[in-house]
């Protein structure tokens, strides 16, 4: 019988304590922390700040745009310079294998 009071005891106890923590936690969410005094952007601050970045962006938007046309004019020239020197080399090869048909009909014509 002795044993079952205890139980009975600690059960009380557990429930008790359960409720007291409860209680604080709750007392604490309620009346412990005040929230603070948020400190909000004016709306001039917000405009002139958003004016700002819009001009920054701008700034970098016109740097790449200059950029990304710098680059396809390079690409054009590069583009040129490999067509130019491939019809150079086209030239120079037809030149030789019209050099090397004459050479070898010429030959073909003394061995008959």
């Amino acid at each position: 019988m002795f044993a079952q009071s205890d139980v009975l005891l600690t059960g009380q106890m557990v429930f008790a304590l359960t409720a007291v923590l409860g209680l604080a936690s709750l007392g604490l969410k309620l009346f412990g922390r005040k929230p603070r005094e948020t400190q909000f952007v004016s709306q001039t601050e917000f405009h002139e700040t958003r004016r700002d970045l819009a001009r920054e962006l701008e700034t970098l938007r016109a740097r790449l745009d200059h950029n990304f046309d710098r680059l396809l004019e390079k690409l054009d020239e590069h583009k040129t310079e490999i067509l130019t020197s491939n019809q150079s080399r086209d030239r120079a090869l037809h030149d030789r294998l019209t050099e090397l048909q004459s050479q070898i009909a010429r030959l073909d014509e003394r061995t008959k």
